[in-house]
């Protein structure tokens, strides 16, 4: 499902379509930015175009689940979708640009 539904983002968006499976990994010991680690518990990130999702670590593998929408464009997409995330939220507080910015910096189709 996190396959079909990231694959269903990139057709609303007007991406082509690239491969679903570049997820990078965070945590709190690899956070190297000048920024606090964002998230409660380590995980995935994966961007479709500008929109950021996080995915936590028991649910990184779980096809089933639909990430947390990390910025406006995120929401954006998912509303369009019609998806809702279905990983529990991990974020501290709200991200800032900062860590938006950060977090895109991080994928490898950006």
């Amino acid at each position: 499902m996190r396959k079909l539904s990231i694959a269903l983002l990139l057709t609303l968006s007007g991406c082509q379509q690239t491969p679903v499976d570049d997820f990078v990994k965070v945590s709190q010991a690899s956070w190297t930015a000048n920024t606090p680690y964002p998230f409660t518990t380590d995980g995935e990130i994966t961007c479709v175009r500008d929109a950021v999702y996080f995915y936590p670590d028991d649910t990184a593998n779980d096809e089933s689940q639909v990430g947390q929408p990390l910025n406006d464009e995120a929401v954006e997409l998912n509303k369009k979708a019609g998806l809702t995330a279905t990983v529990p939220n991990s974020i501290k507080g709200s991200l800032s640009d900062a860590d938006i910015q950060i977090l895109l910096g991080m994928c490898p189709n950006i």
